[in-house]
């Protein structure tokens, strides 16, 4: 299909007659094969596309060099350093020893073995058995020696709202 959209193909021009279209139309499933293996033969690929990819040379040595830029960036500065910890890559949030979502599958077959063979009514669920995730971590605040669990945005945006002045807030 996609040299139907090269340039002189079906799409491009006018007055193209019945016997040209039936002609191309039929020539289609050879020429694309042929097509394909000289492609796979020079290990290449002309496809189109709605970004108009370029495959010049320059932009190749381009792209590479700048892979290389990245690789490099990536092996000084790893997010996928080694810890002790759970760590959001997006957020950088560090978990701590209460945070078990790495260990799911060990948690879920912890559960589901306190559930098995006994009645609905003798099923007791520890909480020492859920999975804790980093999102609980990500919403605490603390004020002073507390730590309250809570959305920090809209915390600052309550005091912000409920502020009279600004000698309130250092206070």
């Amino acid at each position: 299909m996609r040299s139907l959209k090269s340039i002189g193909g079906i799409s491009h021009g006018s007055g193209i007659s019945d016997r040209t279209l039936t002609k191309r139309i039929l020539a289609m499933p050879i020429v694309t094969i042929v097509s394909q293996q000289v492609e796979d033969f020079c290990g290449l690929s002309f496809a189109t596309s709605e970004h108009h990819a370029e495959a010049r040379d320059s932009r190749i040595l381009c792209d590479n060099a700048n892979i290389l830029k990245l690789v490099g960036w990536l092996e000084f500065q790893n997010p996928f350093a080694v810890s002790d910890f759970v760590i959001s890559i997006s957020s950088g949030i560090m978990g701590d020893e209460t945070i078990n979502c790495d260990r799911d599958f060990a948690c879920g077959n912890s559960s589901m073995s306190c559930i098995v063979g006994k009645n609905f009514k003798e099923v007791k669920l520890v909480r020492e058995n859920r999975i804790k995730s980093l999102q609980g971590l990500k919403y605490k605040v603390k004020i002073g020696n507390k730590e309250i669990t809570g959305n920090p945005e809209i915390l600052f945006r309550r005091i912000s709202l409920l502020k009279k002045s600004d000698t309130e807030l250092k206070n």
